[in-house]
């Protein structure tokens, strides 16, 4: 397999991963009534860039990867900034929802009267999220390189 190619798949895998991971948990919060949680999405709107940023990141790793020896240098003038850029901008929203200071759990239903104090847990995707798309952009930015190099 070459490099191209590796480098392309790896973009489809980040980009799959980087679609999904900001729908999972990303806070919690324990109370009385039981353990309460929020996805990523639920809480900062600026997630919702992720799936549409990484629909291009996949699409850009696709084409790298489908692209044959002779056009890979061609694809990867294109598909290389688009992962660069693409990740980046999923990086600087994963970033700005992780370290959101004002998420607020609310608990609602029977057995609850009035606000509960309790201290909110960022989940793991939190910061997988931000960890991926650094992965994502350094191999857009390694594939640009090696694209544009004479």
């Amino acid at each position: 397999m070459s490099a191209g190619r590796l480098a392309g798949s790896a973009l489809v895998v980040l980009a799959g991963l980087m679609v999904g991971l900001p729908a999972m948990d990303w806070y919690s919060a324990a109370t009385p009534s039981g353990r309460v949680s929020a996805s990523g999405l639920s809480v900062s709107g600026v997630l919702w860039l992720a799936p549409v940023l990484g629909l291009a990141v996949g699409v850009a790793g696709a084409a790298l990867a489908a692209a044959g020896s002779d056009r890979r240098a061609a694809v990867g003038r294109w598909a290389g900034p688009t992962a660069f850029i693409g990740a980046l901008l999923i990086l600087g929203a994963a970033l700005w929802a992780a370290v959101e200071p004002g998420v607020a759990l609310t608990v609602s239903g029977d057995g609850i009267e009035g606000a509960v104090a309790v201290s909110v847990v960022r989940e793991a995707a939190s910061w997988i999220t931000p960890a991926l798309a650094m992965v994502a952009a350094t191999i857009g930015l390694a594939v640009s390189i090696s694209a544009w190099r004479p």
